[in-house]
């Protein structure tokens, strides 16, 4: 069955109240390795965020070595 124009517009009220998108701009090789990291975790990029999040928030001790980075990691070459 299709979806109503009613029930469409019910579920873009849900999505702009409920969620917020963000864009990573990453270099094309930095891309393509981390396509390849999802492809052999057989992981989503969606997923991948959101459980890296999810772990983040949960561990102090990550926060912590966040801080300690510096603004611009070094890139690996």
């Amino acid at each position: 069955m299709a979806r109503s124009e009613a029930q469409k517009k019910a579920d873009k009220k849900y999505h702009d109240k409920t969620y917020k998108t963000f864009s990573v701009n990453l270099r094309k090789d930095e891309y393509e390795a981390f396509n390849q990291l999802l492809a052999n975790a057989g992981q989503s990029k969606s997923g991948f965020i959101r459980a890296s999040v999810s772990y983040a928030v949960e561990n102090e001790e990550f926060c912590q070595y966040l801080k300690s980075l510096s603004k611009d990691p070094p890139v690996k070459e």
